[in-house]
């Protein structure tokens, strides 16, 4: 192992001297081989498959869903929709660009979850897997989350740039 590090680190310093650049060493550190890792709560796993994270999720949302089934007898259809929201969705959206691509099996679980929390928030048995009629598929969600965040960059860019040509 000590070995593919030094090379390693050989084939950086001679990239450093090709380009004319100088490593600072405060400025440097060592990140550590790991089976995973957390990013601003986002779990990263060595493989790039993001198992790891979904399981983390749906443990989360599981513990959310035994309280919302607790009380889904005495709340309205639109404030289960707001604690479903507030709750569950916010796990399923979060840094969901990042995870999009999850594989297909780690997907159905999200999905099957997703229509468990729906259950609940209809009273009654929601098809999972990109069932339109509640427009909540997961995998649609989630693209149209990132859409919506391209529009809002783009409006975003554009101001700026109108701002700029005024001045």
């Amino acid at each position: 192992m000590l070995i593919i590090i030094n090379g390693d680190l050989a084939i950086a310093s001679r990239w450093f001297d090709d380009n004319k650049l100088v490593l600072n060493p405060e400025k440097s550190i060592l990140v550590p081989i790991v089976d995973h890792l957390d990013l601003l709560s986002a779990t990263v796993d060595s493989s790039l498959n993001f198992s790891k994270h979904i399981a983390k999720i749906t443990k989360k949302v599981g513990k959310q869903l035994d309280f919302l089934s607790g009380l889904k007898s005495m709340l309205s259809i639109s404030l289960k929709m707001c604690l479903y929201n507030s709750y569950v969705m916010s796990y399923f959206t979060y840094c969901s660009a990042i995870w999009l691509n999850c594989n297909e099996s780690d997907n159905q679980k999200l999905e099957r979850l997703n229509a468990r929390a729906l259950s609940c928030v209809y009273n009654k048995r929601v098809p999972h897997y990109g069932n339109d009629d509640y427009r909540l598929a997961l995998s649609k969600r989630r693209l149209q989350d990132i859409a919506s965040c391209k529009r809002h960059v783009t409006g975003i860019y554009r101001q700026t740039c109108l701002s700029y040509k005024m001045m």
